[in-house]
């Protein structure tokens, strides 16, 4: 790993930088309420890693938007209560509500002495009112994001997971593995 600074270029940007993992590349859970919970190899540690994390913390902070191999992640995205760091995509509490929205608690949180999460009647409304199919898609959001907005026309439909992950399952994550670097 390592940064790369472009100093040719306007502003000398900063890249973060990886070594290529090789292996299926999964997203297990984004930034904005999606949790997978349907892959073939039915990981319970990404699901539990966030939860671990906003207790851990207190509950002020919250890792989402894991994926990677196996449980080799990368490009994580942090929620604070705050919302103000880790850049544009730190969605505050509003982003751990998501996350907690979609989460199904596991075994491994079970076995961790986790507690489950219990949005507030007034928590629920909020986000039925302005998150649109957000488990449905395990695109990372940003706070300017007008599905993070909302609009008022907006009925969002919240559902959680119906499906039980089986061990027999086979099915493929909509992630494609990433070239290697050159």
């Amino acid at each position: 790993m390592g940064v790369l600074e472009l100093v040719e270029r306007p502003g000398a940007p900063l890249f973060h930088i990886e070594h290529y993992i090789d292996g299926e590349y999964i997203k297990y859970n984004s930034n904005s309420g999606f949790v997978e919970d349907k892959t073939s190899h039915c990981r319970k540690t990404p699901q539990a890693f966030s939860h671990f994390t906003f207790e851990r913390s207190g509950h002020e902070v919250v890792v989402v938007d894991i994926q990677g191999v196996g449980d080799l992640y990368t490009d994580p995205q942090i929620h604070t209560a705050l919302g103000e760091e880790y850049g544009d995509g730190n969605l505050g509490t509003k982003g751990m509500a998501l996350f907690f929205h979609s989460h199904h608690c596991n075994d491994i949180c079970l076995s961790m002495g986790l507690t489950p999460f219990d949005p507030s009647p007034n928590e629920l409304k909020q986000l039925k009112d302005s998150v649109k199919k957000f488990r449905s898609t395990s695109e990372t959001k940003v706070k300017l994001d007008e599905l993070i907005i909302g609009s008022p026309l907006d009925k969002p439909e919240f559902g959680r997971f119906k499906e039980v992950c089986h061990q027999d399952q086979h099915l493929t994550s909509s992630v494609q593995p990433l070239p290697p670097s050159v």
